[in-house]
This record gives structure tokens, C-alpha cells and sequence, in this order.
């Protein structure tokens, strides 16, 4: 990532998912990223990768470079 980041903008995007203090590889947090919860926190962090891509398409200096 720090070297993509030297040639082109670039983002490390993180989601979040209330999970009751379990964190990521774990058992307990991989439960709670299942229904509801976790489906909507994904479909917000591919909403906001996408919004991020048209944005950088959308500007001819980005696209440039």
C-alpha cells in the first residue's frame, strides 16, 4: 500500500461492524459480520469504494497521472 501510494492517490478504507469487543480474525467477530448488520456495513463499504472510483474517473488530472 505505502508504495502505490508514492505514484498514484490512494486510500486504505476501513468498514466498522459492532461485534461486542471481538476483532477481526476471530471466531466471535466472523458471527457477527453474518445477517443483517454485516450485509448493510459491506454494502456501505463497496458504496463508498465505488463513489470513489467515479470521482477519480471523473477528474482528467487524475486520469493523467
Amino acid at each position: 500500500m505505502g508504495d502505490v501510494s508514492h505514484v498514484v492517490p490512494s486510500i486504505h478504507p476501513m468498514i466498522g461492524i459492532e461485534a461486542n469487543g471481538a476483532v477481526n480474525h476471530q471466531r466471535e467477530f466472523a458471527a457477527h459480520c453474518v445477517g443483517p448488520a454485516g450485509d448493510k456495513t459491506l454494502v456501505e463499504g463497496a458504496k463508498a469504494m465505488a463513489l470513489t472510483a467515479v470521482a477519480y474517473a471523473a477528474d482528467p488530472d487524475l486520469v493523467h497521472r
